[in-house]
């Protein structure tokens, strides 16, 4: 029986979570109506940017498998 890897079942649990919120921000209309360059737009913009290098490193460690 192989030893489970927490830190990516980890990793899964962040992207899934990163998905819910980028659906939010998406069909909420959130992303639509905030105004660039305010608090609100760097938020939403590093939750996306954050779900994409999440998605892309665990892409990556499914490679090293």
């Amino acid at each position: 029986m192989e030893k489970r890897n927490y830190n990516v079942d980890l990793f899964r649990i962040t992207a899934a979570f990163l998905v819910i919120v980028l659906h939010v921000l998406g069909q909420g209309g959130i992303l639509n109506s905030v105004v660039p360059n305010s608090i609100n737009y760097w938020v939403a913009w590093f939750l996306i940017i954050g779900y994409m290098h999440i998605c892309n490193f665990i892409r990556f460690l499914r490679q090293l498998d």
